[in-house]
């Protein structure tokens, strides 16, 4: 915050601030570097996907969806999926995974309780990317929520069959035999 920068340097440095307090799992600060990088003029559709990760990250669903719905429709032509190592929930563990605007858009409708929109949403990531185990387990996760635990079974086992030892999906499947 302290820093002068030309617009010129500004629109050249403030993503790269932006993306690496994302990933140092600063959200709320990437969302102002985000933020701050788009005022001074950076036009990279990445900027405004980044800002709807970081807003997810930070639980704001609601404001995450219309960045990520408009990132997803330049998937996977303009923008490549992310490879990042996160949290998963309900354990101490990280994983490294692949993801993208559609599967944390998702992800977004899953955690604000839409389960047919998020099961829309993985049901076009799992066919766009058969091997892609976060669409496939949010897929199990969101059949779960719909009362389907043989579904849900299907996509854990997708899922375990490409890492074994995939925290979530263990949790999901075990999860959906108990129902």
């Amino acid at each position: 915050d302290r820093l002068s920068l030309s617009p010129k340097a500004a629109r050249a440095a403030l993503p790269s601030l932006a993306w690496g307090l994302y990933f140092a799992g600063d959200n709320a600060n990437a969302v102002k570097r985000f933020d701050a990088a788009m005022k001074a003029g950076a036009a990279d559709p990445n900027l405004s996907r980044g800002k709807g990760f970081a807003l997810f990250r930070q639980g704001k669903y609601r404001e995450a969806l219309p960045l990520l719905e408009a990132a997803m429709k330049l998937e996977p032509r303009q923008l490549l999926p992310i490879v990042d190592v996160v949290p998963i929930p309900g354990t101490k563990q990280y994983w490294t995974i692949e993801y993208s605007a559609g599967t944390t858009l998702a992800w977004a409708h899953y955690r604000l309780g839409e389960h047919a929109k998020a099961d829309e949403l993985f049901a076009a990531a799992v066919t766009a990317s058969p091997f892609g185990i976060d669409a496939l387990t949010g897929r199990g996760y969101t059949r779960l929520a719909l009362k389907d635990a043989a579904g849900a079974q299907t996509y854990f086992e997708r899922a375990l069959r490409i890492s074994p030892t995939y925290p979530d999906a263990l949790q999901g499947m075990a999860a959906a035999k108990k129902s």
